[in-house]
Parts: structure tokens; C-alpha cells; sequence
């Protein structure tokens, strides 16, 4: 040991008393200026880091699903929470339209119970989680057979336009059977308290406020970064339409419970109702509101082996694009408005929200799209920015164009409607035929353009990260705060 420091210290002074050869090094040169450290900078992965998890706040975190059902397993949850996640990131319009309308729904459901209940107590009704046990069956029961006059009437409006006759029924017929008589009674005076909803929510204010906050912070440095003439990439303006709807999309929902798993179960004694009015099964229904109503003798009927028929692999391919387009077709109408459900089971629909008036689903139709049309104008604020090729330019300005005016392809058929109403002064007049199969027509062209609406939103978020590959030094540069307040 001794020895290694000592050839150590005789090498140390060798090499110092040795002159430098400026041979060995002829590029080498002393460097006179002082070093500067840029710390107002940013990378390409810090950029796409923040991006992500704002999108991730928006379309995975603020979105409350309905309870998936009663005893449900895990892979049934996630898939439904998948399915949810792939509706708000491609199109987040559609499901801020639900929310709206379970906004609505929770309002109007705890004004008509009254005393004891608020707009948490009608989210949670009317997303799934009371679930009443009636006879050995665990149901979650229409709340419209529960709450409005009966027997509710889907085609309420009709009959009250001239379209159908006039419901006419007695007074027995008006009661209102088991075992939604009963339900109606056990939430009136025994209601669900707040205490027992939170402690089922997997969110409070507090997360809530988390995710406010971080989208705010998002939208206001991208506010910044254009006051200081700071580039702003492709991908943080379509972060910043997802933090706009977020927004929106946060008020309606900041009373509903997130994410509850395990419904309250209430058990009615039927005993106790012995002199209400027997439910009555689907045929007795349909008669009830269309007394000429009768099934027809071919449904239900299978073949003779009482087998379904089996598909060969080459028709389950053909048909795979029609089902696909119809199955969406059918997310999306249930997205916008919600009829009777079935309550044998022990949950609702995916999508479903307690239904409202026509008036306000008017309203609905027309407010929605218009908010939809503004996220698709905020990706035309980069319409001069500096793209990678003339292609991507294109690409971007042609499917921000196409989402900022498709939505109000929706706008128009209830318009005309509420126009034509207006002229005319009653649905019922010579020409209404006419006027509902332009309507109908509209409608379906404004169904059929959200087919090339979702390819346009892919194109966005592909032209997004395709701009990263070429982000001006402006855009490395992070904002300079210090600017922002008045000093000497």
C-alpha cells in the first residue's frame, strides 16, 4: 500500500512539472467565456409527458361511469371503463352530451322525491347504485316507473301533438303496481344519506380539485406561450380542446359518484303492500298505453333444433363492419336519449341517464353540437403553425375544418323542427309528414357524418405527433414567469 502511494505522488509531480504539448491536442483551446446554463428549457419528452397525462386526467379520470351492475366481476368493469375511455378520447362531445343529461336527471329526480334528496341522491339513482330486492330477484328498477305518473308514456309527445290518441285510462289502471309503488314509498322516508354514497365513491373533492388544477395549469401556459410568442405544438392544442371539455364535462359531473362498484341493496317487504296493484309483464304494459296492442305469434320462435343459427367464418367476416357501425350507431343513440329500460336485471344501461322532457332534449340537441363545434374550432389555432411538410399542413387544416363544422350537421334537423313548429303553430298541421321525413333525413346524414368524424380525429392526433420531429428552438424554450409580474 505504501508503495502504490508513493507511485502515486512522484506520478502526480512527474506529469505536472511536464510541459503541455499543444501537439497532442491541436484543436484544444482555453476557453475564455464564461459558461452559460440554459435552465428555461424543455425537451421533447417533457412535452409529450405533460400532454399525455392531461389527456389522461380528461378522458380517464373525470369520467364517472354508471354501476356496472350488481356482483359484477372485474373484467366486466374494466371493459366498460375501457369503453368509456376510448369514447372520451375519440369523442369526447358524445359523452359530455350524457353528462349533460344526467345533470339533468339528477335534478329533476330529486325534485320530484322532495325532502331528503339532492342532486348526489338522484346521480345515484339514476346511475345504478340502489338496487331493490323483490321476490328472491335483485332489480334495478326503471326510475321513471318510479317517479313519474303512471303508467309512463314514451309517447307522451305524440299524443299530445295529435299525432296518436289520447291515453285514456281509469283510476285503477293510474296506480301504480308493485313493486315500484313500494320503491317510491321506501325513498321517500328512508332515503340514501350522503355519507353512505361517499363512502362507495372512489373520488372526493379533493382528487377532483387535483385534476382542476392540473388542467388549468395546461391551459394557462399554453395562454402564456402564445402572449410570449413561444411556439405551441400540434399536440398541446389538441391537449388543450380535451382540457376545454374537461372543463364543461367536470361541472356536470362534480355531484356524481366515481367509480362505485358495490350498489345498496334495499329489500322490499312486499307483504307490507299487499293492496297495490300486481306488476304487470311486458304485453300488459304494451296494452295498457295501445289497448289494440298484440304480439305477434311468431315472436320468440326459433328453429326446430331450438338452436341459434350458426354463421360460417367467411359471413362473420363480411358482416363484421355492419355490426361494428351498428353497434356504434347504437352507443350513440343511447348516448343522446334514454326510454323505458329493462329492470329485471340488476343494472342500467352503460350510457343511461334519466330521461327528459322533449323540450329539453331539443335544447340538448342544439347546445351540445355547438359545444362540440367549438372543441373542433380550438385545433384551428394552429392552422398557420409551422408543420413538417406540406402534407401534414394539409391533414390538419381539412380535419380541424371537418370537426368544427360536422356537429352542427346536428343542429339543423331540431332547428327546423322548432322552426316549423313555430310558423305553423301545432305539429299537427297538413304538411307534418313532410316536414318529419326531412327531419329524418337530416338526422341521418348527421349519423352518418360521425363516421368520417373519428378517422378525422385520428388524423389529428397522428399530424400531432408527427410535428414533434421538428419543433422550432422556440418551442424547447419553457415560459419565462418573471416576465409576467411588475418589477424594477
Amino acid at each position: 500500500m505504501l508503495f502504490l502511494l508513493l507511485a502515486l505522488y512522484y506520478a502526480r509531480h512527474f506529469y505536472a512539472s511536464k510541459p503541455f504539448s499543444s501537439e497532442l491536442h491541436p484543436t484544444y483551446s482555453p476557453r475564455q467565456e464564461p459558461i452559460q446554463l440554459i435552465t428555461n428549457y424543455r425537451s421533447t419528452a417533457n412535452i409529450i409527458w405533460t400532454c399525455l397525462t392531461t389527456i389522461f386526467a380528461c378522458t380517464w379520470i373525470s369520467v364517472h361511469p354508471n354501476v356496472t351492475g350488481f356482483r359484477s366481476n372485474r373484467w366486466r368493469r374494466l371493459r366498460a371503463r375501457l369503453s368509456l375511455f376510448a369514447w372520451a378520447l375519440v369523442s369526447p362531445e358524445l359523452v359530455l352530451m350524457w353528462a349533460y343529461r344526467q345533470w339533468l336527471g339528477a335534478r329533476n329526480i330529486a325534485a320530484t322525491i322532495g325532502h331528503g334528496w339532492g342532486p348526489v341522491q338522484g346521480h345515484f339513482l339514476q346511475m345504478g347504485g340502489i338496487v331493490f330486492l323483490f321476490k328472491g330477484e335483485y332489480r334495478c328498477l326503471d326510475p321513471s316507473k318510479i317517479l313519474e305518473l303512471w303508467p309512463p308514456d314514451p309517447y307522451e309527445h305524440q299524443r299530445r301533438t295529435g299525432r296518436l290518441r289520447p291515453l285514456v285510462l281509469t283510476d285503477e289502471q293510474r296506480r301504480r303496481p308493485l313493486p315500484y309503488s313500494a320503491a317510491r314509498s321506501i325513498l321517500e322516508h328512508d332515503p340514501v344519506t350522503d355519507d353512505e354514497i361517499q363512502d362507495r365513491s372512489k373520488g372526493d373533492e379533493l382528487a377532483k380539485v387535483f385534476v382542476i388544477v392540473q388542467t388549468t395549469w395546461f391551459v394557462v401556459q399554453c395562454i402564456a406561450r402564445g402572449v410570449q410568442r413561444l411556439t405551441v405544438t400540434e399536440l398541446e392544442i389538441v391537449t388543450l380542446a380535451y382540457a376545454a371539455m374537461n372543463a364543461v364535462m367536470y361541472f356536470f359531473w362534480w355531484d356524481k359518484p366515481l367509480s362505485v362498484q358495490c350498489p345498496v341493496v334495499i329489500p322490499i317487504p312486499f307483504e307490507e303492500y299487499h293492496d297495490d296493484p300486481k306488476e304487470l309483464d311486458e304485453d300488459g304494459f304494451m296494452r295498457l298505453l295501445f289497448p289494440a296492442y298484440q304480439r305477434s305469434r311468431d315472436t320468440g320462435r326459433r328453429f326446430e333444433s331450438d338452436e341459434p343459427p350458426r354463421r360460417s367464418t367467411l359471413s362473420t367476416i363480411v358482416g363484421f363492419p355492419r355490426r361494428a357501425i351498428s353497434s356504434l350507431f347504437s352507443q350513440i343513440t343511447e348516448m343522446s336519449d334514454s326510454g323505458l329500460i329493462n329492470d329485471r336485471v340488476a343494472s342500467v344501461p352503460t350510457y343511461y341517464a334519466y330521461p327528459t322532457s322533449p323540450a329539453m332534449l331539443t335544447n340538448i340537441l342544439i347546445l351540445i353540437p355547438l359545444l362540440a363545434s367549438l372543441f373542433g374550432a380550438i385545433h384551428c389555432i394552429a392552422w398557420s403553425f409551422t408543420f413538417p411538410s406540406l402534407i401534414a399542413r394539409t391533414l390538419w387544416r381539412v380535419s380541424s375544418l371537418y370537426i368544427a363544422i360536422s356537429p352542427l350537421l346536428f343542429v339543423i334537423a331540431p332547428s327546423i323542427g322548432l322552426l316549423n313548429s313555430w310558423v305553423s303553430g301545432a305539429w299537427n298541421a297538413p304538411n307534418v309528414d313532410s316536414k318529419l321525413k326531412m327531419m329524418h333525413y337530416l338526422r341521418f346524414l348527421a349519423l352518418f357524418s360521425v363516421i368520417l368524424y373519428i378517422p378525422a380525429r385520428i388524423v389529428l392526433v397522428g399530424v400531432s405527433f408527427w410535428g414533434l420531429y421538428d419543433i422550432p428552438p422556440t418551442g424547447h424554450q419553457t415560459v419565462e414567469w418573471m416576465s409576467f409580474i411588475p418589477h424594477i
